[in-house]
């Protein structure tokens, strides 16, 4: 059974990259069976992964209330673990489908990023308080396109000089 949940958290990695590429119509079946391979194992990491990757499917289809109710269950979930990199993963990937979907959410999404970049300082987790900077400049976009280019050339400079090129080059193009 661990090997299933093994495989199940490497094949959701790789569709999420498929999403990321916008192949969300053939990631969508796929994703869906692994929610159900990581449920039957009673897996809740597994299955808001699953869930969250739903949700920015959702979004990218416009289904919104759909994206809503899978975001809330993946964050529900997530609660759920120990593992601190889980939890704070999770809140940005629900935060990024909330900034979408409305002003009530928006404000919501940017004060779950605020919190995760503080968790993400306090345990000296770089790579998610990078995620959480860019996740919260990419919603700024959306209200002050001037505070937000800002905010990504900073983030840029400082993964650059950190060594995360992923960072720089995401912040780079979310800053065009």
């Amino acid at each position: 059974m661990k090997q299933e949940g093994e495989a199940s958290g490497a094949r959701l990695a790789l569709l999420d990259l498929d999403v990321d590429a916008g192949k969300v119509k053939e990631a969508e079946p796929s994703v869906r069976q692994v929610l159900e391979v990581v449920r039957r194992l009673k897996s809740p990491a597994g299955e808001a992964n699953a869930r969250a990757l739903l949700a920015r499917i959702a979004v990218a289809q416009g289904r919104a209330a759909e994206a809503k109710s899978e975001a809330e269950q993946a964050r529900t979930l997530a609660i759920k673990s120990e593992d601190r990199s889980v939890r704070l993963r999770l809140e940005i990937a629900c935060a990024r489908v909330f900034g979408t979907l409305g002003e009530k959410e928006r404000a919501l999404a940017v004060a779950s990023l605020r919190h995760a970049q503080d968790d993400a300082t306090r345990a000296g987790m770089l790579p998610l308080l990078f995620e959480a900077r860019l996740a919260l400049a990419e919603i700024e976009v959306r209200s002050s396109r001037a505070v937000a280019q800002k905010h990504l050339r900073q983030l840029q400079n400082e993964a650059k000089i950190k060594g995360f090129a992923w960072v720089a080059s995401r912040a780079a193009a979310a800053a065009r």
